[in-house]
């Protein structure tokens, strides 16, 4: 499964460092998975680990209009025959898509990917040190950052005590 999304990603001329990234994330998703599976969560693996492999494929195609980001991925990924849940969950990842009142009702699977995405730049980090920079990178504007660590906090206490692993332990088993 692996090898035949990174191939995808392959096709779509996608840079090593985003590959890198999104090897990452898959790597944090799939611990994740595991350990919700343990704790009882039913959690539909293959769908999160071919979200969280695919989740930046439009990356470079979005790059001038960041908004288009995840929706596009969709066009790129339909003829890959790429199934409807790993579209949503992919559409699901963007940064400010936790804004939306009802993003605290998209399934398990949509927010273990959100996370996984941003706590693994190019290693696994902290949301404030992610947040710090994408304010450096994008001028990110000082109360939507602060809004958007809020929320993302809020998510990281719920998926870390849904799958009964501190931040300091994930760290240490991603790393």
């Amino acid at each position: 499964m692996l090898k035949h999304y990174l191939k995808i990603l392959e096709k779509y001329k996608t840079p090593k460092k985003i590959i890198n990234h999104s090897l990452g994330v898959y790597r944090v998703s799939k611990l994740l998975v595991e350990r919700l599976g343990k704790e009882g969560f039913k959690i539909e693996k293959q769908a999160v680990l071919a979200a969280a492999i695919l989740h930046d494929v439009d990356k470079i195609y979005t790059k001038k209009e960041p908004q288009k980001h995840g929706i596009f991925a969709e066009t790129i990924l339909k003829p890959e025959k790429i199934n409807k849940k790993v579209l949503r969950i992919i559409k699901n990842h963007t940064a400010s898509i936790i804004l939306e009142k009802n993003f605290y009702k998209s399934s398990l699977e949509d927010k273990l990917v959100y996370y996984a995405d941003k706590i693994f730049e190019q290693k696994i980090c902290s949301l404030e040190k992610r947040i710090r920079n994408w304010k450096i990178r994008s001028n990110l504007d000082v109360l939507k950052a602060e809004k958007l660590l809020n929320k993302m906090k809020k998510l990281e206490k719920e998926i870390l005590q849904k799958a009964n692993i501190t931040f300091t332990e994930l760290e240490n088993l991603v790393s």
